[in-house]
């Protein structure tokens, strides 16, 4: 003969199959961000001290915004970050690519001295007075 408990089981175990992904489903809520919602995200953490978290998430705007006019200020945004977080090689990385990128830009004077700073950071001193006299050329 059957037993009452392992046929009750069963029945229960298949019966959650059907219901427990209607269950989850029903909770179900769509998330837009657009571009700012996310730079203004990554920005406060970013201002929180939050570096490592801020770095990903400004990458994760330039990744999904790859137009958007605020790109330069986020890559110079990633560069502080790991500034901040003492990363030194990882800023001089990041600031030399923004120097290259916008070269014409206005924020590139402010990225020739970060990357100057990130230099001195990492004990290279002569590196750091090139970037600086590279900022005087173009200045």
């Amino acid at each position: 003969m059957f037993s009452r408990v392992p046929f009750r089981f069963f029945s229960v175990f298949c019966l959650s199959f059907v219901f427990v992904p209607a269950i989850v489903t029903i909770g179900y809520a769509k998330l837009i961000i657009d571009a700012d919602l996310q730079f203004d995200y990554a920005k406060s953490l970013f201002e929180d001290k939050a570096f490592e978290e801020s770095i990903i998430e400004f990458n994760r705007f330039i990744y999904f915004f790859p137009e958007n006019p605020k790109i330069e200020k986020a890559k110079f945004k990633i560069g502080m970050a790991y500034f901040h977080a003492a990363r030194y090689s990882d800023a001089a990385s990041a600031f030399s690519r923004l120097t290259q990128e916008h070269s014409n830009s206005v924020s590139t004077a402010d990225a020739h001295f970060m990357l100057s700073q990130s230099h001195a950071g990492q004990g290279k001193i002569e590196q750091a007075m090139v970037d600086l006299h590279n900022l005087m050329t173009l200045s």
